[in-house]
């Protein structure tokens, strides 16, 4: 709000700019939503002063730019000694001072623009959820560690999206019960203006989920060696649908596609709905179908078989169970 007063009514939804790496751990936080519009403009115009001054001062080698220097030898100081004008520096001394003011503000300008310190860079990570619904423009990319990062195609700014770890997901539509705003839809597509799309390189240990009953547009999408795709839902609901024999189905449109016969793995093994991806043209289909295993099918033991029979007659806890790995559906029944 202007002095250094956050503005709280505009920081619950999420920063307004980033002002350089920005590192999220969400080990404690299972679910956050991010819908301001994320820009980087302090950082560019900080860039647009420093540069300025690289070329002003050759570089920070020329001291002289700095102006004539005020040595403090129009006032006197009383101090308690018997010389009230021993504050006083020789000239000499104090362009030594600005030269070598000069040279370490230099070299920390040089370091910033060496290692793109300039562009505001997101960095996830922490076993939570984090939902971004912005239309972003920061350029120094996002990058997925742990957990999982879902947004709209415009919210990742102008810099690759690299997922290392964890899931990643492009949504064309969010319902935002957690900071109230309500039904919010994706700008790709529908917007007038040309709108940024998500440029997304999946590495190994990464996952790239096609989500059920979304049908979305990227950029690029590369899969790399040990990458990692699925088919999932923000919610149960699909999955439910799915078991019911009612198809879910998720689509994701690319400019480009590169690296998904060669190297994506389909994972994981849902225990009751089958899940495929099937990539035509540029378009990635996932598909979430109704499995032919029931619970009982994981029970290794007669009690284990009644216990998954009475799992299943119960909607709610068959609800529950309708997003389950097979190895989950086994530890559930044993337990």
């Amino acid at each position: 709000m202007g002095w250094g007063v956050p503005d709280l009514n505009k920081g619950m939804y999420g920063p307004g700019q980033l002002l350089g790496k920005f590192d999220y751990n969400m080990n404690l936080a299972p679910l956050d939503v991010w819908t301001n519009d994320i820009s980087e403009v302090a950082l560019k115009q900080r860039e647009r002063e420093d540069l300025e001054w690289m070329a002003k001062t050759k570089n920070g080698t020329d001291a002289s730019t700095g102006g004539s220097y005020e040595l403090g030898n129009d006032f006197v100081v009383v101090d308690g000694d018997s010389d009230a004008t021993n504050h006083v520096i020789s000239e000499d001394d104090a362009q030594k001072w600005r030269s070598a003011y000069f040279l370490k503000r230099a070299q920390a300008i040089q370091n910033k623009i060496d290692n793109n310190l300039y562009q505001g860079s997101l960095v996830k990570r922490g076993s939570g959820m984090l939902i971004m619904t912005g239309n972003n423009t920061y350029s120094g990319g996002t990058t997925v560690e742990d957990g999982a990062l879902y947004g709209f195609s415009e919210s990742f700014g102008s810099g690759n999206v690299n997922v290392n770890g964890g899931v990643f997901g492009v949504l064309s539509s969010f319902n935002d019960n957690f900071t109230q705003k309500g039904q919010l839809n994706s700008l790709v597509g529908i917007a007038r203006a040309p709108i940024q799309k998500a440029n997304i390189v999946v590495n190994n240990g990464g996952t790239y989920a096609i989500v059920a009953d979304q049908d979305v547009q990227v950029g690029n999408l590369t899969f790399n060696p040990g990458s990692l795709v699925t088919v999932t839902s923000l919610t149960n609901d699909a999955f439910e649908k799915a078991y019911d024999g009612i198809d879910q189905v998720g689509t994701v449109t690319a400019d480009k596609i590169e690296g998904f016969n060669q190297n994506a793995v389909v994972t994981p093994d849902y225990a009751l709905v089958d899940h495929k991806v099937t990539l035509e043209g540029n378009t990635l289909t996932g598909i979430l179908t109704k499995s032919d295993k029931t619970l009982a099918d994981y029970a290794l033991t007669s009690n284990g078989v009644a216990v998954a029979n009475a799992l299943m007659a119960d909607s709610n806890l068959l609800g529950g169970l309708a997003d389950s790995t097979k190895s989950e559906a086994r530890k559930t029944i044993a337990s």
